[in-house]
């Protein structure tokens, strides 16, 4: 069964789904902070000078960004507070923008912020908001880009112990 709907999806691919022009779907998506830390984790480059990620996700589109740099070694862990400002804008700006919120957490590691400056591709910082160009950090994730082409709108919120990705795409 598998393999017929691998070729009818394969056939309609190769055609510009024209046999379901117009189809229209709709996802939510809830994701566990801890995943969320892992994938953080396993996208970051090797000369990166972090050694530990960790991602707390919170209420009202705020998450903690904990993070242990590999030298100085008597630095403690840092945490930093973000809070969503501004979500994607498909197709023209894939872009998630993430503000920093001052508080004692952040007084503390701000700082020490200045030693991330060989952040992740697609990563920006301006010592005040973290941009995320989504599609420069997705490339090589093997997502086609077809898919992110036939999105019409992505958003990520946070909300206590997850982040809940939201999408509309259309063929």
């Amino acid at each position: 069964m598998e393999a017929f709907w691998q070729r009818v999806l394969q056939h309609q691919q190769a055609s510009g789904f024209s046999d379901i022009a117009g189809a229209h779907a709709s996802v939510v998506l809830p994701v566990s902070d801890r995943l969320v830390s892992r994938l953080v984790a396993e996208r970051a480059s090797p000369d990166w000078p972090v050694s530990v990620v960790e991602v707390r996700a919170e209420a009202a589109d705020r998450f903690v960004v904990s993070l242990r740099l590999k030298g100085p070694t008597f630095l403690p862990l840092l945490r930093v507070r973000f809070e969503i400002e501004r979500q994607p804008e498909l197709p023209s700006s894939p872009v998630l923008v993430l503000r920093i919120v001052p508080d004692a957490l952040t007084a503390v590691a701000t700082p020490f912020l200045r030693f991330l400056k060989r952040l992740p591709e697609g990563v920006g910082f301006d010592g005040s908001r973290l941009t995320l160009h989504l599609w420069t950090i997705l490339s090589g994730s093997g997502i086609p880009d077809e898919v992110r082409q036939r999105l019409t709108s992505l958003a990520i919120h946070a909300e206590e112990g997850r982040f809940v990705l939201q999408a509309d795409a259309q063929v």
